[in-house]
């Protein structure tokens, strides 16, 4: 998780922080995972192809953005303001 942080521009990373990335892209994953085994069965598979993941993945983001957009567009204009 350092090796990602600093390849994103941190110059140092405290073992905190990466265990926090760390938990936080587990439980991303597990929800993309989870979303495409729905897929799957839904297609009568129980196989796990990429195309589950890429649906998944687009729809879990869409979902996160309309249920945060309202928090993002607050915290863009605080920050503007300071």
């Amino acid at each position: 998780m350092s090796r990602m942080l600093k390849k994103a521009g941190a110059e140092r990373v405290s073992d905190e922080a990466s265990d926090t990335l760390r938990k936080i892209l587990e439980e991303i994953a597990n929800n993309i995972s989870k979303s495409a085994i729905d897929l799957a069965n839904h297609a009568g598979r129980k196989t796990i192809k990429s195309d589950d993941i890429l649906l998944a993945y687009k729809s879990t983001y869409k979902k996160w953005i309309e249920v945060h957009s309202e928090k993002i567009i607050l915290m863009e204009e605080i920050s503007q303001i300071y």
